[in-house]
């Protein structure tokens, strides 16, 4: 039976350029940044997210790194714009909280690339960024965290390449150690997080693309990849630490920005595709932090390298990403298939795998039917075809028979009906 899409053609089309199923908005909007900028960093201090840094887009459309800083009080959800400036104007930096100041390493300082060593400290007692040792290494996109009293900056990117270096940096006496065991993969754009005395780097991007590795660390041990993989590889991400789980947001796929988050739960060793709480519109280059049990996400770019958005969003991890308890969907939606584009050979680049993962929401009891066609409207497969309790579902399909091309999957659910696109590569 030939299937007309002729209704559905702008729809189709906004799909295919955003990549990102249709869902119901978990993030509200907030105060917005006062200035606009992508490749900036955070860190909390005194329940305050110090915003720092990043980067704006001339008129030219050539990088300009800033010196800015500006504080985000979420209890009042207010601004303040006085915080002192960084020495160094820095995009794609990394930063910290330790000891109760904030500690910003490297990044570049202009659009031709520039990489940095510089070191910087936030004393709040004095007010002011005080200059410490420089890192042995110059570069951005690096990612940084705590362990054991020491700061490791890990990965990057300078002028060299993608980097597998990590060094550690002593605060008390402002002194680097070069002498650590590196990454297993070359990584910049992702983010580190310490965890029952270990670091997890999950992510970020390498020479080909968006990677979906995950390295462990711990004191005096080397470096181990685990055998959990992101569901989307991806790089330039935001990220949030609770308790016990790491969430990964957003962030550069692919095909360019996405929306959607996993969520790794420490304790279980698992990834969980949490497609209920994706962001409300793509986004990379941005970051977040989290402040009594709530993420907020600030800055970043959106698809087709539009402006940075003045946005800043929060999320209430405590009702939602945390519980252990599914929530029934409040509507039914179709998402977009993980991976896609996906190789019909399994190419690492498209997840090693010919298989994607096609996922909708059902609030109620209801008939469903998922059919996959082809370009010509010509049906594929029936993947679904019966009554469904409510609930998420997740369906395999695999494209290992099909030439490359696209193809389209409809969803039929009661009266409601959507169709998406998928793209099969050789």
């Amino acid at each position: 039976m030939r299937l007309k899409f002729r209704h559905l053609g702008n729809a189709v089309l906004m799909l295919s350029i955003v990549g990102l199923g249709v869902m119901e908005a978990q993030w509200r909007s907030r105060a917005p940044m006062p200035t606009p900028r992508y490749g900036l960093c955070s860190a909390v201090l005194d329940d305050k997210v110090y915003v720092i840094g990043g980067a704006s887009t001339t008129q030219n459309m050539q990088m300009k790194p800033l010196r800015t800083v500006e504080v985000y009080d979420p209890k009042t959800d207010t601004w303040d714009t006085n915080a002192p400036p960084l020495n160094d104007p820095r995009v794609f930096a990394a930063a910290v909280e330790f000891d109760d100041k904030i500690y910003v390493f490297g990044g570049q300082s202009s659009h031709a690339g520039n990489y940095l060593s510089s070191v910087e400290m936030y004393d709040p007692t004095r007010n002011r960024w005080v200059r410490r040792a420089p890192m042995p290494t110059r570069r951005a996109g690096l990612a940084v965290t705590v362990l054991d009293g020491r700061i490791y900056a890990i990965g990057g990117a300078n002028a060299n390449g993608i980097l597998k270096t990590v060094e550690r940096y002593d605060p008390e006496h402002d002194q680097w150690e070069t002498t650590i065991p590196q990454l297993n993969r070359e990584r910049w754009g992702f983010s580190a997080f310490t965890f029952n005395d270990a670091i997890i780097v999950i992510g970020g991007l390498n020479s080909s693309g968006p990677l979906p590795f995950i390295e462990k660390y711990e004191s005096g041990s080397q470096w181990h990849e685990l055998n959990l993989r992101l569901f989307l590889p991806r790089g330039f991400y935001g990220s949030a630490a609770t308790e016990n789980s790491l969430f990964i947001i957003g962030g550069t796929i692919q095909l360019g920005p996405t929306s959607l988050v996993e969520i790794f739960n420490l304790r279980e060793n698992k990834l969980t595709d949490a497609r209920s709480f994706a962001l409300t519109y793509p986004r990379e280059k941005f970051t977040c932090a989290v402040v009594d049990g709530r993420i907020y996400a600030f800055g970043g770019l959106s698809i087709l390298g539009q402006q940075p958005p003045e946005s800043n969003e929060e999320h209430d991890v405590v009702t939602g990403l945390t519980e252990n308890t599914p929530l029934l969907p409040s509507k039914v939606s179709l998402h977009q298939n993980y991976p896609n584009p996906l190789s019909a050979r399994g190419a690492s680049a498209y997840g090693g795998n010919p298989s994607t993962t096609i996922a909708f929401d059902l609030p109620q009891r209801t008939s469903v039917k998922l059919v996959v066609y082809d370009v010509l409207g010509r049906e594929v497969k029936t993947l679904v075809d019966e009554e469904k309790a409510p609930g998420t579902y997740e369906v395999k399909f695999s494209a290992a028979e099909l030439p490359s091309g696209i193809y389209f999957y409809k969803l039929t659910a009661g009266q409601f009906s959507a169709v998406r696109k998928m793209i099969v590569m050789r």
